[in-house]
């Protein structure tokens, strides 16, 4: 839901009409909000000047959107708007449109085809995991312009549904391929690296470059107390089958039955929160996530790139071929953390989120440093609440009907390091206001995070079954 009003912000200062993921990244002027346009930050990322009304402070804080992804100030120039393009012909010219939109990601694609020859013709285990990584990006950019697009033609309600099951479809499609391959370490891994780049690195740098641009940011209290519930509320249901784990370890041979099964239950009861979470953000309290237009006098809709069909089309083109990229780049893991001198942590908790976030992560960028810390903070907040209560469960129920033992038994450090993240940005929430220090520390501390595991040597793995240490004891060593 965020996400969505993040991409129609991102459309309304997009001369191109792309997606906050469709475009390279870019320098926003100083002066975005403040009056006055310095058009040399603009040109230099090859785009015409933004209207004039949007670079008078139609967006400093105090201002409002429109909630819906569909509605655009009237300040854009119809030359600026791509016209929605329907049947074969209208559905090419309006991918080319996206394409030359984003000409560094489209360039990336080539690494698809690249990806798949690596695999298919036997190269080794490092080429097939960097071509299918680099591949995967411009795919997931792919399938969040397509989903947006879609959303845009469906209404609020279907597209925060769209948003909502697609928004992390890189993600389930990596667990998905981990757990066919047996490696559930592996699918935890990435469970808990995408929850932690969203809250630290995602928002770091979204309160760091907002920070540089705006002294201080304000945010909506009501909505980020709704979102530092939910990530309480998960971190203390993730936490349940590691904490019995650890401290029934007498019990081995009754202990694990018990773990999986109440892991199983309590997978079950995280979707029915998340859908619960979805009813009151879409439909009985969505003002609380968003607010009027910023123009309310006159708006005009600001038609998708890709029409209904030619969206749908390319959604499912790439879910096939990203499904396929992630099969190939999980077989290929053992074989690259072996000749990269590499752990399995690191690879799941640092280098598979970039995948996945990168869209995120720029998305919430851009709206920072124009000031709309809601969208940003709903973006990176609402993206691990996502992780949390929607693909973590669904990974274990795709496990229970495939017959594999994945469970939401996390190791105590890999607890420790989810808990005191949330606390972090718990802390940051209740605030009511951010500045570039806190994202700084954020940052800061998902180096932290990073450098132990860079540092990990490979045969001692943080997922290994060690039961002689339980939370308490490694509390008391620390």
């Amino acid at each position: 839901m965020h996400l969505q009003r993040a991409q129609a912000f991102r459309r309304k200062i997009s001369p191109l009409g792309a997606s906050p993921s469709t475009q390279h990244p870019h320098l926003l002027p100083r002066s975005f909000t403040t009056g006055s346009l310095d058009d040399e930050f603009v040109l230099l990322a090859g785009q015409p000047p933004l209207p004039k009304s949007l670079a008078s402070g139609a967006f400093s804080h105090g201002s409002s959107f429109s909630s819906k992804a569909k509605k655009i100030s009237t300040c854009t120039s119809e030359e600026s708007v791509a016209p929605i393009r329907n049947g074969l012909l209208g559905g090419v010219l309006g991918f080319w449109h996206v394409l030359a939109g984003a000409k560094l990601l489209a360039l990336m694609l080539l690494f698809v085809p690249a990806g798949f020859w690596a695999r298919w013709s036997g190269q080794s285990d490092s080429i097939v995991f960097a071509t299918n990584f680099w591949g995967i990006i411009p795919l997931a950019w792919l399938i969040g312009k397509s989903t947006e697009d879609l959303a845009a033609v469906t209404g609020e309600v279907v597209g925060g549904l769209l948003n909502a099951s697609f928004g992390n479809v890189v993600e389930m499609l990596l667990c998905i391929a981990s757990i066919r391959s047996g490696q559930l370490n592996l699918t935890k891994c990435t469970l808990l690296g995408s929850i932690l780049s969203n809250l630290l690195l995602v928002m770091g740098c979204s309160c760091l470059l907002g920070g540089l641009f705006h002294k201080t940011q304000h945010f909506t209290e009501a909505g980020a107390n709704v979102q530092v519930v939910m990530l309480l509320l998960s971190v203390m249901t993730l936490s349940l089958p590691t904490g019995y784990a650890y401290t029934m370890r007498d019990e081995d041979e009754h202990v694990q039955a018990a773990m999986l099964k109440m892991s199983r239950y309590l997978s079950v009861l995280l979707l029915v929160a998340y859908a619960l979470y979805l009813y009151f953000q879409l439909v009985t309290h969505s003002d609380l996530f968003g607010s009027p237009s910023c123009c309310d006098e006159e708006e005009e809709e600001v038609p998708p790139d890709l029409g209904p069909r030619a969206a749908a089309s390319v959604l499912a083109a790439c879910t096939v071929l990203c499904a396929l990229a992630t099969d190939y780049l999980i077989d290929s893991i053992h074989g690259t953390v072996a000749s990269w001198g590499l752990t399995q942590e690191f690879v799941g908790i640092i280098l598979l989120p970039i995948i996945g976030n990168a869209a995120e992560h720029y998305t919430a960028m851009t709206v920072a440093m124009a000031d709309k810390m809601d969208l940003a903070l709903g973006v990176a907040v609402g993206s691990s609440c996502q992780m949390a209560l929607l693909v973590a469960p669904f990974t274990v129920v795709v496990g229970w009907t495939t017959g594999q033992e994945m469970s939401l038994d996390f190791h105590a450090f890999q607890l420790l390091v989810l808990v005191g993240s949330v606390l972090v940005v718990a802390g940051v929430l209740w605030s009511r206001s951010t500045h570039w220090l806190y994202g700084a520390m954020m940052i800061i501390a998902y180096l932290a995070i990073a450098i132990v595991y860079l540092c990990e040597s490979p045969g001692a793995s943080t997922f290994e079954d060690r039961r002689g240490t339980s939370v308490l004891a490694a509390l008391n060593i620390m």
